[in-house]
């Protein structure tokens, strides 16, 4: 029995295509893995609508989580995960769940550099990317509290040392300073490249505005995307927010200007030694 052939009636019975037709005998030609993927995202693309897809790419400790939660209670869209994992790795755009979220609306939160993998597959799903943002001192001293608060086992592309609750506060932060903010400072680049030269179509928010004024912020991503909403609902939203449990174990002291006040200046030259080598970049954003 040729269970092959067997596999290829009942994936055109699912989707009632003919025998004769092009897409049969594509699925009958000894193929990629990747070509079969491309001819199955093409069946589902003609026969179901495409989903909104609400893509916030962040530093860490930048009040991403409370904003995903904002705009999961006030569109009721389902949050997706798009990479492949979590911990302790950069986080890549990972095509199979883009191709199982594309026909959902959803929201999501990763840390996204713009790599030219991950540009690739935003364009070819047309995906919009807000670029969430914050004070590179500030979140040296967040990311700190962090580590020291609740485990290093899952932040991003950070192998941190089993030792780390035992060192100093300052041999922590001289840490942090050597091993994560080479990779917030290449973050920023990243996006800074094709936001100034037009190539991507995004929104860029700032954690510090985003304290002032949680509703401006969320209502800044909607309008963004084109999605309707009112002030009220906004409230709303954030308030039922509030009330998540993640959110709650996640804010740190919310409190702009902490990294001038924990940082010594060699430690915050430092910082300014990394931007330094992006003579392009204006980092004037992030507070450098």
């Amino acid at each position: 029995m040729n269970t092959n052939a067997g596999h290829t009636r009942a994936l055109l019975g699912r989707y009632g295509l003919a025998p004769d037709s092009r897409v049969a005998k594509l699925l009958r030609a000894p193929s990629s893995v990747e070509s079969l993927i491309a001819v199955h995202s093409g069946i589902r693309r003609r026969l179901l609508a495409r989903g909104d897809s609400i893509l916030i790419t962040c530093m860490p400790k930048s009040g991403s989580t409370f904003l995903l939660a904002a705009l999961e209670e006030v569109t009721g869209y389902q949050q997706a995960k798009l990479i492949y994992s979590w911990a302790r790795t950069d986080h890549e755009l990972y095509l199979p769940r883009l191709l199982d979220a594309q026909f959902r609306h959803t929201v999501t939160r990763h840390h996204l550099r713009a790599s030219g993998p991950n540009i690739e597959l935003l364009e070819r799903f047309r995906i919009k990317p807000v670029v969430l943002v914050r004070n590179l001192y500030d979140a040296a001293v967040s990311v700190r509290d962090h580590l020291e608060k609740e485990g290093h086992h899952n932040f991003p592309a950070l192998h941190a040392p089993n030792e780390f609750s035992q060192m100093q506060r300052h041999e922590q932060l001289e840490f942090v300073i050597d091993h994560v903010m080479p990779w917030y400072i290449q973050f920023y680049a990243s996006w800074y490249g094709p936001w100034i030269a037009g190539d991507m179509d995004m929104l860029w928010l700032r954690y510090e505005e985003l304290i002032e004024d949680w509703s401006s912020g969320v209502l800044q991503v909607l309008e963004f995307y084109g999605l309707e909403s009112n002030r009220a609902a906004i409230t709303k939203a954030i308030e039922e927010s509030y009330r998540s449990d993640l959110v709650t174990k996640r804010f740190n002291q919310v409190v702009v200007g902490r990294g001038l006040d924990e940082l010594t200046e060699a430690q915050r030259k430092r910082i300014r030694k990394l931007a330094s080598y992006h003579s392009g970049v204006d980092f004037s954003y992030v507070g450098l």
